[in-house]
C-alpha cells in the first residue's frame, strides 16, 4: 500500500496538489484527509460544493470546490486542484460521485 501527496497550494493546475495512491479509494481518502487537515471537520466546518474532472494535455485533475463555514450565515467558497494523473488508470466506481451530489 503506497500513497502520498505533494502540497503545492492547489490554486490552479500549475499549483495542483499531486495525489499518488495504489487504488482509487486511497486517493480519494487522501483528498478528504487533506481538506479535513486544512479546514476541519466535514459537515460542520466545510462541505463539498462541487467536484469535476478535467483533462489538460496528459494530466487529469479533480477540481473540488468546497464551502467553508465562517460563522453565522457566512460561507466562503474555495477551490482546490488535485492532480490525479496517477489514479486515472485505476477503476473508479461511478456511484461514488452520486454520493457527493
Amino acid at each position: 500500500m503506497t500513497f502520498w501527496f505533494l502540497d503545492r497550494g492547489g490554486e490552479s493546475e500549475n499549483k495542483s496538489i499531486i495525489i499518488y495512491a495504489d487504488n482509487f479509494f486511497e486517493g480519494i481518502s487522501m483528498i478528504f484527509d487533506y481538506l479535513t487537515f486544512k479546514h476541519g471537520k466535514m459537515g460542520s466546518d466545510w462541505n463539498v460544493f462541487m467536484v469535476e474532472e478535467i483533462q489538460k494535455n496528459d494530466k487529469m485533475y479533480e477540481v473540488w470546490s468546497i464551502e467553508i463555514y465562517k460563522g453565522e450565515n457566512k460561507k466562503e467558497l474555495k477551490t482546490y486542484y488535485f492532480d490525479i494523473t496517477s489514479l486515472k488508470s485505476l477503476k473508479k466506481p461511478k456511484q461514488f460521485f452520486k454520493y457527493l451530489s
